[in-house]
């Protein structure tokens, strides 16, 4: 008897999340209101090298971001943990983003970038130095919920 209800309790426990998700979702896809897009990227940075990366970050990126008119990322410099840093870029238009294949914003920032380094090679060495930086890199989605509106 044990048996039984304890297999009883079991199939009654399980069905619980399904049927409370079929409470709370439309059938068909929607689209989530008052939600922000982002992109994080935690960064990992050699050993002795993060001055030299806050250094490009600071006096070509970031420059770069405010001369192309483009959003300016959320930059957290950590002191603990195995990453040097977390950025967040709005991804303005939201996931539809990924889909360029070399998007607007990019491309004017890419030219600033050009601008502030003095010309294509130059930048392009700037932007290889900062990569030969990174010992590791990865990258998430997300969203938050905006509900000021």
């Amino acid at each position: 008897m044990h048996k039984i209800v304890t297999i009883a309790l079991a199939s009654a426990l399980a069905s619980i999340p399904t049927a409370a998700l079929a409470e709370h979702h439309e059938e068909g896809p929607t689209i989530r209101e008052n939600a922000e897009y982002m992109e994080v990227v935690l960064v990992d940075i050699k050993a002795g090298k993060r001055d030299r990366a806050e250094e490009i970050i600071e006096n070509y990126f970031q420059k770069a971001t405010k001369a192309a008119g483009t959003p300016m990322p959320y930059l957290v410099h950590l002191q603990t943990g195995e990453w040097d840093f977390i950025v967040a870029f709005d991804l303005k238009d939201g996931p539809i983003e990924y889909t360029y294949t070399g998007s607007p914003n990019r491309k004017k920032w890419w030219a600033a970038m050009v601008e502030i380094a003095g010309g294509e090679k130059q930048a392009q060495a700037v932007w290889d130095e900062y990569q030969s930086l990174v010992v590791r890199s990865t990258s998430m989605l997300g969203h938050h919920h905006n509900d000021e509106e």
